[in-house]
């Protein structure tokens, strides 16, 4: 995720970055007047404030983040989930119901 605050002006203003009560995320790193959060997570999500300071005064800008936790989860490399349907013995006869279910692990 990359949050940019465009600042112009002269003489070239400071740029800080933070989050209103709390701190950015260890897994940030800014360059410049850019914010990069890399491999966010719902952990991100919230505020971000960008402030410019420079001899005319300070102006400030909020980005607002939501992130939408993953549906599915997610497995490494390699590592596939057991499946089971249920159940998993049945005999019908012709023209009845049955209801399978799908259980993950």
């Amino acid at each position: 995720l990359d949050l940019v605050c465009e600042v112009a002006g002269q003489p070239q203003a400071t740029v800080r970055w933070y989050r209103p009560g709390g701190s950015l995320p260890p897994n940030h790193q800014v360059s410049g007047s850019r914010l990069r959060i890399l491999h966010v997570s719902v952990a991100d999500a919230g505020e971000y404030v960008c402030q410019a300071t420079s001899d005319s005064g300070v102006q400030q800008a909020s980005f607002v983040v939501s992130v939408t936790p993953r549906v599915q989860p997610i497995y490494p490399a390699g590592i596939t989930p057991t499946i089971r349907i249920e159940p998993s013995e049945s005999s019908l006869i012709e023209g009845q119901t049955i209801e399978l279910n799908c259980v993950t692990a």
